[in-house]
């Protein structure tokens, strides 16, 4: 199943759609003052149908408020990267380089695209968008030291410090504590544990399992950007779109100055593997976010196309030089 053709997608299409409509009727042509107008010069309406119209207007301008707070992103953009993820899976080496050259030029459009492969059963395609993931969000942090041999748990990640500040510390874990699973997936160690909350980002939901004695606990921590000196601010920041950003950028600061020593670095990939790199010596602020790069989607979809074309010829002319060979 693709992404295009998941229940999410219809629904961000219909969304899309929505927007588009509310924009051309509920801004260009103001509807609650020319509902107003209505129904002063409308005698045959009655009292009941008044306000239900009234109330259907004002509800509209409401949604409107919300929609011009709400994030935007450009309909054509989000189209081709939803190409050009699932064009991650393709066959041909050349189209698959393609997609992942251009995805991360996309932004933000790409982000939901690419986490809905990041959770695919194919470890190939996870791997490829987990890496584009962490290019244009950066990697997650629960804010927590984690013990060392010879302290480690027998299974699991164990805590050796949770501040309260941090996210899992706000979400309630505890020193002493051992992690069990994230979302569901088992974590066999300190580094798998690693691994996936870098892998799922910030200003994400991860559901964990922790033991905490002779009880086990579900715990939803919203996971906080990883930064360092050594790592620059992602192309996209997601945590501007949650609130209090200000707060969140003063305690990732304290966390890391504070607790820098003890907490594991970040990663990188190297050939579709995720490696740990040791932190640097002394953190400092995040430069603030770079604007969205402005890119001409029709020309991307152009290039993206050739390859494509280039591919499906190529391939023919293989199978077509296949079956000659068999023939003889």
């Amino acid at each position: 199943m693709s992404y295009r053709d998941t229940p999410n997608a219809s629904d961000k299409r219909v969304a899309n759609r929505a927007h588009s409509v509310y924009v051309a009727g509920v801004r260009s042509l103001r509807p609650i003052r020319n509902m107003m107008r209505l129904l002063q010069i409308t005698p045959l309406l009655r009292s009941p149908l008044r306000i239900t119209i009234v109330a259907l207007a004002l509800a509209l301008c409401c949604f409107g408020a919300a929609e011009d707070s709400a994030l935007k992103i450009d309909p054509a953009k989000a189209k081709l990267a939803r190409k050009l993820v699932n064009a991650l899976n393709d066959d041909s080496y050349q189209v698959r380089l393609k997609a992942r050259e251009i995805l991360p030029h996309l932004g933000r459009a790409a982000i939901d695209p690419l986490e809905f492969a990041a959770k695919s059963e194919e470890s190939e395609t996870r791997l490829r968008a987990e890496e584009i993931l962490m290019a244009l969000r950066g990697q997650g942090m629960l804010g927590i030291n984690l013990t060392l041999p010879p302290f480690v748990p027998e299974w699991g990640a164990g805590v050796a410090a949770a501040p309260e500040n941090s996210p899992a510390g706000q979400a309630g874990v505890q020193s002493g504590d051992v992690v069990l699973a994230i979302n569901n997936e088992p974590v066999e160690d300190s580094n798998g544990l690693r691994q996936r909350v870098f892998a799922a980002g910030p200003a994400r939901n991860v559901d964990l399992i922790v033991q905490r004695g002779d009880e086990r606990l579900h715990l939803t921590v919203l996971l906080m950007l990883y930064a360092s000196q050594s790592v620059s601010r992602p192309p996209v920041d997601l945590e501007r779109e949650l609130p209090d950003v200000a707060a969140r950028e003063q305690v990732r600061q304290e966390f890391i100055t504070k607790q820098f020593g003890g907490f594991a670095g970040q990663v990188r990939v190297v050939n579709g593997q995720i490696v740990p790199v040791a932190p640097a010596e002394t953190p400092q602020a995040l430069p603030p976010p770079m604007p969205e790069e402005i890119v001409n989607v029709q020309q991307l979809e152009a290039e993206f196309n050739r390859v494509k074309a280039d591919a499906e010829k190529e391939k023919a002319q293989s199978t077509q030089d296949n079956d000659k060979t068999a023939a003889k």
